[in-house]
């Protein structure tokens, strides 16, 4: 890890900042899974609701989607599963 140095105050408060709009977000984030998971639960399969004017607000349907599990393919299939994967370097900013 790289040694600890001064930041100027800009960055303290851009960081103060970030942590604080992260919070809200996580907060609101919460909020809006409850309602997502109270309306599934109150309109059940295959529904929609409209206004009082007919204008269509949301619809609930069951979708499928395939899915790859690359870890039983790099289980079963290793040689394969190193040639079509490779490491990339990205950067990460944690806040303390």
């Amino acid at each position: 890890m790289t040694a600890l140095f001064t930041v100027k105050s800009t960055v303290t408060e851009n960081i103060r900042l970030m942590k604080e709009i992260k919070n809200q977000i996580e907060k609101l984030q919460r909020t809006y899974d409850s309602l997502r998971t109270r309306m599934i639960e109150e309109l059940g399969h295959d529904q929609s609701v409209q206004d009082s004017d007919g204008n269509l607000l949301a619809t609930l349907s069951t979708q499928t989607k395939t899915v790859f599990n690359s870890k039983l393919f790099g289980a079963e299939h290793p040689r394969l599963y190193k040639k079509f994967t490779h490491e990339i370097e990205y950067p990460v900013l944690r806040l303390k």
